[in-house]
């Protein structure tokens, strides 16, 4: 075996363990929140020592904003995908549903971001992590905001204004939704973000 085959199998297998912290993280963070998981509890789901786990990520905060990082990694390229649908004649508010859609199809990532904001208190993670993870959001928030500007021919401080003012009804729909609430005040999120994309189409 070429040394260049011995590095690039070694960077797989460390990939494979990598991805499989992570996995075991996201059952943890889930069953017992980011303050009551532990890297042992997170060794311990992967199979794995706990020096393993320190080999990827020297914190359980660094684990968690790989995860969100990967998961907002994960909604900018669904978005992408639904503006490059529109160039082979998709429909425009696929684009504009795409940041709702995901995560309907994807509420176990939707648990992970929203469990940073209970109640009225914000719990961060450090302010690089924080700032890494909000510029991650941008990016997909971004392709809708110029989606929306060529689309609607807006400035864009406009385009954004509207997709802010839309991911907002989207993340209380989703809450909602994800809560059992409007089951029991007669709702429906999915109808409702659908009329106020409606309406935002229609707006000149």
């Amino acid at each position: 075996m070429s040394d260049a085959a011995r590095t690039n199998r070694r960077a797989a297998i460390q990939a494979f363990k990598r991805q499989g912290i992570l996995e075991a993280a996201e059952s943890v963070f889930l069953e017992v929140g980011l303050e009551g998981a532990t890297i042992r509890a997170i060794a311990k789901q992967a199979g794995c020592a706990t020096g393993t786990v320190y080999l990827h990520f020297e914190t359980k905060e660094a684990v968690y904003a790989a995860l969100l990082g990967g998961s907002l990694d994960r909604l900018a390229y669904w978005i992408g995908e639904k503006v490059a649908d529109t160039k082979n004649g998709g429909p425009a508010k696929e684009v504009l549903l795409a940041f709702f859609a995901y995560y309907v199809a994807h509420p176990r990532e939707l648990d992970l971001g929203l469990y940073l904001f209970q109640g009225t208190q914000r719990r961060g993670l450090s302010k690089e992590f924080d700032a890494e993870l909000n510029d991650r959001l941008d990016q997909g928030l971004d392709v809708i905001v110029e989606y929306l500007k060529s689309l609607k021919g807006w400035s864009p401080e406009r385009s954004r204004a509207a997709v802010l003012d839309l991911v907002s009804h989207m993340v209380g729909c989703l809450i909602l939704e994800n809560t059992g609430r409007f089951q029991s005040l007669g709702g429906n999120g999915a109808e409702i973000i659908s009329q106020r994309v409606d309406d935002l189409l229609e707006e000149k």
